[in-house]
């Protein structure tokens, strides 16, 4: 335990920043209607209240889609529309720099005109990509901005598209793909699509969106019908739903939701009586509910300012048989000496972990060398110590974080046994960022 607790105070050395606050702060866009001006919104979850950030101009009054860039906690990630200005342009995606409720300066990271697409209508941050789902298709881009790549084609009115970190899931009608399935693509191998789920109880028609919740699943909304729209946690893993909840009222049609890692408040945004409105739940209960304009539709992108208990990137070693996933119990602010990753996977192993600082590496480094076809090392360790995963398949793995820790992001990677997997019968795990803020 002492050397866990030292590896990560060595790393976080030179910089403080004080701890996160007690709630995150969710982040909406809007574009205009005839009685509002479109732009980004703060949204207080505990009070009830939206205001309009400033220093929002031009193209950014058209914001639609929006990102927190995980390793940054200044910086926004936002696509806007096109089609709905008043003399209809391409979309762009742009980088913000925004604080204390104002924009300070935006970068547009597409070096091309998007042309053909009419509205980013969702992205995620995905390792050290941008991916963006658009009218006509799935997309990636280097985060830093620079060359669009199109993944996949679609014609459906109402793509959908989420990530947990580890895949990207998708729900469109395109070349043999049908609109009643979500669909996992690894980025690793974007050509490798999965079918996941396709039955009750999700009417997959009437999907609108999906997020990653606090605990690692799926958040999957459905718009609703003539009961309103629920909200259904899913297990990645499994791909079965463990709960829902309703929204009905105040929201006759829902299309986002975003929980806070910490304190576990739900913001929904839908619409509801008097137009577009965004509702706070907690514990499955209405706390808060604020209302945006007198118009409907126009209210679209959420996104929750706070660092992600575990950003996961890279992917899970493609040998592998038995399947694993490793993520975070709470939020990795200093301080925190609960602060745990679980390991789940099939049946006993042998491993290591690996830590390092992030950026140790400037690109995964093939093991295929070492006799571990399709893994990548992900991480310049720093520090090295052994795990037992006992036959149950789950380990608790503690690494405390001093309070008197900077500001760091500090990557960790596993090593596991597994037979067959390929001469080496060694496997890597996804490298894990503890971003500490």
């Amino acid at each position: 335990m002492r050397l866990r607790t030292l590896a990560i105070a060595l790393l976080g050395l030179g910089s403080t920043l004080s701890a996160q606050a007690a709630a995150g702060e969710f982040i909406a866009t809007a574009y205009p209607s005839k009685t509002t001006g479109g732009g980004l919104f703060l949204i207080d979850a505990v009070k009830g209240t939206m205001s309009a950030m400033t220093g929002v101009s031009g193209d950014l009054k058209w914001a639609y889609s929006i990102d927190q860039d995980p390793y940054n906690p200044t910086t926004l990630i936002v696509g806007t529309t096109g089609a709905d200005q008043t003399k209809p342009v391409s979309p762009n995606i742009y980088s913000l720099i925004a604080g204390a409720g104002k924009v300070i300066a935006s970068k547009k990271l597409n070096n091309v005109a998007l042309t053909g697409d009419l509205r980013i209508l969702d992205l995620d941050v995905v390792g050290n990509e941008i991916w963006f789902l658009t009218n006509t298709r799935l997309a990636r881009m280097p985060l830093t901005g620079g060359k669009v790549t199109t993944i996949s084609k679609h014609s459906r009115k109402r793509p959908v598209m989420g990530t947990d970190g580890r895949y990207v899931y998708v729900n469109f009608d395109s070349a043999g793909f049908g609109r009643g399935t979500v669909y996992q693509i690894d980025p690793r191998n974007t050509k490798h699509w999965t079918a996941i789920f396709n039955t009750p109880p999700i009417n997959l028609d009437t999907l609108r969106s999906i997020e990653l919740g606090a605990d690692g699943q799926l958040l999957v909304m459905a718009k609703g019908n003539f009961s309103g729209p629920d909200l259904y946690f899913v297990d990645p893993t499994t791909h079965k739903s463990t709960k829902k909840l309703s929204f009905f009222p105040p929201h006759f049609q829902a299309w986002k939701a975003i929980e806070d890692p910490k304190t576990r408040d739900l913001v929904v945004l839908g619409s509801g009586k008097g137009g577009d409105q965004a509702s706070t739940w907690r514990n499955g209960k209405l706390l808060h509910k604020a209302a945006y304009g007198s118009s409907t539709g126009f209210l679209r992108g959420l996104t929750v300012r706070r660092s992600p208990w575990l950003h996961r990137y890279g992917k899970i070693c493609l040998p592998s048989t038995q399947g694993h996933a490793f993520y975070a119990n709470s939020v990795p602010e200093p301080g925190n000496s609960k602060y745990t990753l679980t390991l789940s996977k099939k049946g006993s192993a042998a491993g290591l972990v690996l830590v390092g600082a992030h950026g140790g590496l400037k690109s995964p480094v093939s093991l295929a060398g070492l006799g571990m076809t399709g893994c990548d090392l992900g991480v310049l360790p720093i520090v090295v110590f052994a795990i037992s995963v006992p036959s149950t398949g789950k380990l608790d793995i503690p690494l405390p974080i001093p309070s008197n820790i900077g500001r760091s992001t500090i990557d960790v990677q596993l090593v596991l046994t597994e037979a067959g997997a390929n001469k080496a019968n060694l496997i890597t795990s996804q490298v894990g960022s503890m971003i500490i803020r």
